[in-house]
């Protein structure tokens, strides 16, 4: 398996390293880092919105790619996928439409509300 930030043995980057190799690359950028952001993590969920916005703008089955999506997050169960799916409805609301036409049967029923607070 090959890490994204691998460590010195091929193994996995201890996350004390990976947070201060980050912070040093937004330093040199001359990127302001803040408590709330950016975060590491950020990748994270710049990848998974991205693929979700992607695969509906070209028309594919989200509903056969949403378990290729939770497995490369690595998640266990569907329900830590379905976080990435009300992030990506809030920046995409077109997104909600399709997402309720194709998993209306996975998702429970709840109210999107735009002006909550998050």
């Amino acid at each position: 398996m090959q890490y994204c930030f691998p460590g010195r043995n091929g193994g996995v980057m201890d996350k004390s390293t990976a947070y201060i190799r980050f912070r040093n690359y937004l330093f040199m950028a001359d990127i302001p880092h803040t408590a709330s952001d950016p975060r590491i993590h950020d990748f994270r969920h710049t990848l998974a919105v991205e693929n979700l916005r992607r695969w509906a703008e070209s028309g594919k089955d989200l509903s056969t790619m949403l378990p290729y999506l939770s497995a490369f997050m690595g998640h266990s169960d569907f329900r830590a996928t379905q976080y990435y799916l009300r992030m990506t409805a809030e920046v995409y609301p077109k997104l909600v439409e399709q997402m309720e036409d194709l998993l209306w049967d996975i998702i429970p029923e709840g109210e999107f509300d735009d002006e909550s607070d998050g």
